[in-house]
């Protein structure tokens, strides 16, 4: 059925995200643990764990907009803002309270009335995944001539 395929084409789309992040070489320090190590941990490990992690992306997501009262907007949503920890639960990081200097990631609605919405969340995600699958960052002239 076409729920089933939706669901298959979305986990494929995030373990491309997930296997993105393992590459990554940029860390930060939040709440005293290191982040660079963490995400070696988890990336050095199964692929059934990756699924696990791609799922707890997709429903931080959803738990944010659906189930939180009042629905958290995050505003900043980013590959390198989605942090799984050592049980490979994981914690969407730096959420936003107003516009920042993500435009790249910003829809264009967003940007014409400087309101996050979660529409702004749907749409940063989607830049996510292109920029994953693509290699390019949102703003590079890569973007500006084939999207």
């Amino acid at each position: 059925t076409g729920g089933s395929i939706s669901l298959v084409v979305i986990g494929v789309l995030l373990y491309i995200i997930l296997m993105k992040l393992r590459k990554e070489k940029n860390f930060r320090e939040y709440g005293g643990m290191v982040l660079k190590h963490q995400r070696e941990r988890i990336y050095n490990e199964t692929r059934t764990n990756h699924s696990r992690v791609a799922a707890e992306t997709a429903l931080a997501l959803d738990y944010l907009h659906s189930l939180a009262n009042p629905p958290i907007v995050h505003g900043n949503v980013k590959t390198v803002n989605i942090l799984p920890n050592e049980d490979f639960t994981v914690k969407l990081i730096y959420i936003a309270t107003k516009i920042q200097g993500n435009f790249g990631y910003l829809d264009s609605e967003c940007l014409l009335t400087g309101n996050l919405t979660v529409k702004s969340d749907v749409f940063s995600f989607g830049v996510v995944l292109v920029e994953l699958l693509t290699g390019q960052k949102p703003n590079s002239n890569a973007w500006r001539e084939n999207y």
